[in-house]
């Protein structure tokens, strides 16, 4: 082969191609394009599709085809392809992931990524498996003898003390919320050091995936640099991340294990994916903050309200209109803005979102090239202005949906009672047969009433394309076909009553929660539907649930007290003697092969059950005497 210059040959400098010695023939369709000359004595043969799909061959220095993967290649080329690779990944890694202030890439390296990800990917791999890359988890309290109150991270020549008191400040869980305002208003955020406690400039974010971020700061006193690893469903910082000593330390390394069990791996294939972009984009010292809104992964009908939208609200009632950042919704045609379009909750965001079909992984290349920074918000509490807003938005679908009867009885002076139904599991064994006990029971309690059953919607403008329960996908009968069956039951049994009964099941969210505005108590089986019925419509009522939910679960406070909504009306939970759990009874979702007692199904005791509901109806409903 001739002497070249670059590190890419365009094909017709390169030479003739043999294939078992012959002149190659290339399969219809595929056109080589680049040779890549950086991994020397191999030599990498690009090729590209008439559809846009791309490829490799392997070749000797003589141009003869080697194979078209790794796995094609013996032994001792693949041997020979990870000792090639060695200097290209190490300078890869110390400019991009350890260097404060990335330096250019050279020529070999920007080469490199002209390469199908594919094939970068199968390289890493090969380099990869060349030595030990675990990555060490540690706990931010496990205490040094030598160095009380600190740990000692060791890498190369360099043994830096880790301070606790700083770590935990940086851990704080709200700081990473307060400091996605001060970037907006600043165009930084600030952590402290781990090491010296001296304040960080933050303004990159690395993104892991859809819902972890790694945010690149530096320690200038030793210059080391150190990721904060953003993530879980309240956006938080759970840990640091040192490149150059391959470890993460946090308050809890095992559930981040679990999570990236490789860490050091994972930034190794964001380098090999992203990595001429990343050595410019961490270089830049400005960036533009853009918030995020997850898409598909968002969908929890309980955490896209307490959490995001929740989040959203805090920016903006914290940041005046004129300094509020770009928004982008990503995977916009499966409608992750399930309780509305964002810019209709928030007026302020008109002009400032864009939706896109693309997902946020898609996206990442743009984010680097454009200089933008992800943030994104989350809250723990619903506050009043974002249920006022998201209940402005709510109109009835018609003037015969199940809203406008609703609406219809309470300008009567007809009571509305919200049924919240749960069939999946954690739910009540011989659930029909409390059905149509709880009709009979209100119309000799109430005389005339529109009950309300609400259970699985569909997502806004679909009527077809329901909004599924976690672990749905395995469940043995359609949830939403059971609690169509229950709605059946329970009109049978109102015939000849004061009761009516309407169903929101299948309908869109903002007709369950059009529903529940005019509902004047709440009946519901403890599940995510309760972010309608309290979050946003803040319901008076009752909640069923196991006995072990009622003793032992941690969260069940988040539907009543302060801390996680604001100004709650009252909620009673049944009283834990008129409920006994069944361990073996059959759940229609299971979570997992194991028993889970959160979730265990349970037998009531509907006397008892009905006696609370009377209770309940007498506080917030005109039972007639």
């Amino acid at each position: 082969m001739a002497v070249h210059d670059s590190m890419l040959v365009a094909i017709d400098q390169l030479g003739v191609v043999r294939d078992s010695g012959e002149p190659a023939v290339f399969v219809t369709g595929w056109t080589p394009t680049v040779a890549y000359l950086g991994l020397a004595p191999l030599i990498v043969l690009c090729f590209r599709h008439d559809e846009g799909n791309q490829a490799s061959w392997y070749l000797d220095e003589n141009l003869n085809r080697l194979g078209g993967s790794v796995t094609e290649l013996s032994p001792d080329l693949s041997r020979i392809l990870a000792e090639a690779s060695c200097s290209l990944f190490d300078g890869l890694w110390r400019k991009i992931m350890e260097t404060p202030e990335p330096p250019a890439l050279d020529d070999r390296e920007e080469a490199f990524f002209q390469l199908p990800e594919g094939t970068r990917a199968e390289i890493l791999s090969i380099f990869l498996g060349s030595f030990d890359t675990a990555t060490r988890y540690s706990q931010v309290d496990q205490m040094n003898p030598a160095h009380p109150g600190s740990q000692i991270i060791d890498y190369g020549s360099h043994r830096q003390p880790l301070q606790r008191s700083h770590l935990h400040a940086l851990l704080n869980p709200g700081a990473l919320q307060m400091q996605n305002l001060a970037f907006i208003e600043k165009g930084h955020m600030s952590f402290p050091s781990p090491i010296d406690g001296t304040p960080m400039t933050v303004r990159h974010a690395l993104i892991i995936h859809g819902v972890i971020y790694a945010y690149r700061a530096v320690d200038e006193a030793t210059g080391t640099v150190i990721f904060l690893i953003a993530g879980e469903i309240y956006f938080r910082i759970m840990g640091v991340f040192i490149p150059a000593a391959r470890t993460f330390v946090g308050f809890h390394p095992d559930s981040m294990r679990a999570q990236m069990p490789e860490m050091f791996r994972e930034f190794f294939a964001r380098v090999m994916q992203h990595g001429n972009l990343l050595a410019r984009y961490f270089a830049r010292k400005d960036t533009v903050p853009v918030h995020a809104w997850r898409g598909v992964t968002a969908m929890h009908i309980g955490h896209v309200l307490w959490n995001d939208i929740s989040g959203i609200g805090n920016i903006i009632a914290s940041v005046p209109k004129q300094q509020l950042p770009h928004f982008m919704v990503f995977e916009s045609q499966y409608e992750p803005e399930m309780y509305g379009p964002l810019d209709r909750i928030f007026p302020e965001l008109a002009g400032r979102l864009e939706r896109s079909h693309a997902s946020l992984m898609e996206a990442i290349p743009g984010f680097y090239a454009k200089g933008q920074c992800l943030i994104r918000s989350s809250s723990m509490k619903v506050t009043a202005d974002v249920r006022d807003r998201i209940l402005a938005t709510v109109k009835p679908l018609d003037a015969a949906s199940p809203a406008s009867v609703c609406r219809k009885a309470r300008a009567s002076g007809v009571p509305v009672v919200m049924f919240g139904i749960r069939v999946e599991n954690r739910t009540i064994v011989g659930l029909e047969s409390f059905c149509t006990t709880l009709v009979r029971h209100l119309a000799r309690t109430l005389g005339s009433a529109i009950v309300v059953v609400d259970g699985h919607n569909s997502r806004i403008g679909s009527q077809d394309d329901f909004i599924w329960s976690h672990g749905e996908r395995g469940a043995s009968r359609s949830p939403i076909m059971i609690e169509r069956d229950m709605v059946a039951a329970m009109q049978a049994a109102s015939q000849g009553t004061g009761i009516e009964i309407v169903s929101t099941i299948g309908l869109p969210i903002t007709e369950s929660l059009a529903c529940g505005r005019e509902s004047d108590a709440l009946i519901a089986i403890w599940g995510a539907g309760l972010a309608k019925y309290r979050w946003v419509c803040n319901i008076p009522g009752l909640l069923l649930t196991n006995r072990w939910n009622l003793t032992h679960l941690g969260d069940r406070f988040i539907y009543h007290h302060p801390d996680a909504m604001e100004a709650p009306t009252p909620l009673v939970f049944i009283p834990e003697d008129a409920v006994e759990d069944l361990p073996d009874a059959e759940l229609v979702v299971r979570l997992g092969d194991g028993f889970i007692p959160s979730i265990c199904n349970f037998r009531i005791d509907e006397t008892k059950a009905m006696a609370a509901i009377d209770a309940v109806l007498k506080e917030h409903v005109l039972v007639p005497a």
